[in-house]
């Protein structure tokens, strides 16, 4: 399967998703989201891309050691999907991180630890099925 061809199946999918996922949001997530204050939604949005943005790093670090001293250092290709990959993992783990913390009771300052916690290691798994799956599709087209 072509690279082209996944990400245009992944989009279809996400579209016929999406309006079934906006219709079940009020039913399924309206009493939990009704109680998180807005505080509490921008610690855990500061917090997730705060760690988000470490593993984005740690993974540009990872790049610009693996050249070798004498080299120029070649530019990282599909930045940008890497980025996404990284951010978007971050923020649903850290989300996701947030609503068990909050089942399960947690008191403020563990759930000021889970969330990151969360969220790096979303970010890290994204990023390994990236390079898993996607970046070895990309670089055999070239």
């Amino acid at each position: 399967m072509t690279p082209t061809r996944f990400f245009l199946i992944t989009k279809g999918l996400l579209w016929l998703i999406w309006p079934c996922a906006v219709a079940a949001a009020p039913a399924t997530f309206g009493q939990a989201v009704a109680a998180v204050t807005m505080l509490e939604w921008l610690l855990v949005a500061l917090l997730s891309t705060l760690a988000g943005v470490t593993a984005l790093f740690i993974r540009i670090s990872a790049v610009l050691n693996e050249a070798p001293p004498e080299q120029v250092i070649k530019p990282i290709r599909y930045m940008w999907l890497l980025v996404c990959t990284q951010m978007f993992g971050s923020w649903l783990a850290g989300v996701c991180g947030f609503f068990i913390a909050s089942h399960f009771g947690m008191a403020g300052l563990l759930v000021g630890f889970w969330v990151p916690m969360c969220a790096f290691g979303g970010a890290k798994l994204l990023e390994l099925a990236y390079n898993k799956f996607v970046k070895s599709k990309f670089d055999s087209l070239t």
